[in-house]
């Protein structure tokens, strides 16, 4: 998230400007879950993941005020950050001593039989059965199992606005 905090930006629209500022800041929230959403008649997987989120409130140090971020260039780059995160956790990983091998949109650590992988991919393979028109088209079902599991989650808050770090559970 720092990597896409540093490129935050927010829109100047004043004195016949229009234009983007960059402002390095953004208030975001990420919740850590150690495994996929449930399929029905089986337990869960394991799957560490983070879901970040990210409110659209940055902080303009020259107008000495909060305004709504402008995310176009963000979400332009979102496989560019992407690919920073998974080049990173596979160095770590190969620090720890594994050894990973590349696959089509990432990567996996070396010795895990597909086997396993297959095993433990249920939420996956229900997703790639769910009729989807977009790419991110989100089946009507999930609000509703959001507000049924969201309090049971597991969450660490992590809030960086104006350059600070803070944590609270």
């Amino acid at each position: 998230m720092k990597d896409i905090e540093r490129d935050a930006k927010t829109r100047v629209r004043k004195n016949k400007t229009y234009d983007d500022r960059l402002t390095g800041e953004l208030l975001y929230a990420d919740f850590l879950h150690h495994t996929s959403r449930p399929v029905k008649g089986s337990v869960p997987d394991p799957h560490m993941h983070i879901h970040c989120f990210v409110l659209n409130l940055t902080y303009d140090q020259k107008e000495q005020r909060y305004k709504a971020g402008q995310f176009r260039d963000i979400m332009r780059d979102l496989s560019f950050y992407q690919s920073i995160y998974h080049k990173r956790l596979s160095d770590e990983l190969i620090k720890q001593g594994y050894t990973i091998r590349k696959t089509k949109n990432a990567f996996e650590i070396e010795g895990v039989s597909q086997k396993m992988i297959d095993l433990f991919s249920k939420r996956t393979k229900e997703i790639e059965k769910l009729p989807m028109t977009k790419p991110y088209t989100i089946p009507k079902t999930w609000r509703a199992w959001r507000q049924n599991t969201f309090q049971k989650t597991e969450r660490t808050y992590h809030v960086a606005i104006k350059g600070r770090l803070e944590k609270a559970n």
